[in-house]
């Protein structure tokens, strides 16, 4: 007889793992630690960061010293009167900085906010032009 193997436990143990994951207490009342990337365009750069559920008032957008800090609340209201049976979203405020080692033109720093997300975009410096000497003979 032929002995049928299957991967039936090793699915279920990667589904309770799984499980365990979004059951875990520092999901509970989590951390607000929002995504970011940063990505490099030729001229600027662009910070993006997932902000789902901050209202616009309740961010703060900083640049000092070529050191760009992000701050911001998510306020969660809760009701005394509710039966919590999951939760997972996380409230509260987090702050974020990230220093650039390329010089950034301050002057000309632009932020967006559109359905949760924030777009930063931080132009750099324009290099200095080379400048001609003219040569004079005596």
């Amino acid at each position: 007889m032929f002995a049928v193997k299957t991967n039936i436990p090793t699915l279920f143990d990667e589904f309770n793992t799984m499980n365990r994951l979004f059951d875990s207490r520092d999901n509970h009342r989590g951390e607000l630690r929002p995504s970011v990337d940063v990505t490099e365009s030729g001229d600027h750069f662009v910070v993006t960061a997932e902000l789902p559920g901050v209202d616009e008032q309740d961010i703060s957008i900083e640049f000092a010293d070529n050191v760009l800090s992000l701050s911001a609340e998510r306020k969660i209201i809760e009701n005394q009167s509710d039966t919590w049976h999951r939760r997972e979203i996380a409230g509260g405020k987090f702050s974020r900085s990230m220093k650039f080692s390329t010089p950034i033109d301050a002057d000309k720093i632009s932020a967006s906010y559109r359905n949760g997300m924030l777009e930063i975009s931080l132009p750099k410096v324009e290099a200095l032009k080379p400048r001609k000497i003219k040569l004079t003979v005596a």
